[in-house]
């Protein structure tokens, strides 16, 4: 039977990805969530990871923007898939059905292998409009990306957070 352990991590990484990024809360902010952040108090994800690399406003937050709509586009139907299975291997571990269990979870980890191949592509978009000072500091910047393009609880069930809309 899988750990529960593995059942709480499994189910936690939906909480763990990052918070709305998509602010156009009344024309504030970009897409990529550059404005001020939903509480007023704490930087987004994406404006951590804008800042990180010092991403100019002319050029280089644009063409981001354009890569990121492109990134959540294909991402969404992993997202979704995440979300099924995390509700499936609770299901499946509530009944004791191990079989189901190792499925669904097999099924998980693959959904978040493609979703982890989202991020990455995103990121090597971007990093081909970096300047050479900027290009240092990309691994301390990917960091923020980690679960981007993951749905959490609040959005996978028609809930939207941070004035996505």
């Amino acid at each position: 039977m899988i750990s529960k352990v593995l059942i709480m991590v499994a189910l936690g990484t939906g909480a763990v990805a990052a918070q709305s990024v998509t602010t156009k809360m009344g024309g504030q902010g970009s897409v990529l969530g550059t404005g001020p952040a939903a509480s007023g108090t704490e930087l987004s994800p994406m404006d951590q990871f804008v800042m990180k690399l010092k991403l100019d406003d002319e050029k280089q937050i644009p063409a981001a923007e354009r890569v990121f709509g492109q990134a959540k586009t294909a991402a969404a139907p992993y997202g979704l898939e995440l979300t099924q299975q995390r509700r499936r291997l609770l299901d499946a571990e509530v009944a004791g059905k191990a079989d189901d269990a190792k499925l669904a979870l097999e099924t998980y980890t693959e959904a978040a292998r493609k979703v982890t191949g989202v991020e990455a592509a995103f990121m090597a978009r971007v990093f081909a409009d970096l300047k050479p000072d900027q290009k240092k500091k990309v691994s301390e910047a990917f960091v923020f990306l980690t679960g981007i393009f993951q749905p959490t609880a609040a959005t996978s069930q028609g809930r939207r957070r941070g004035g996505d809309q």
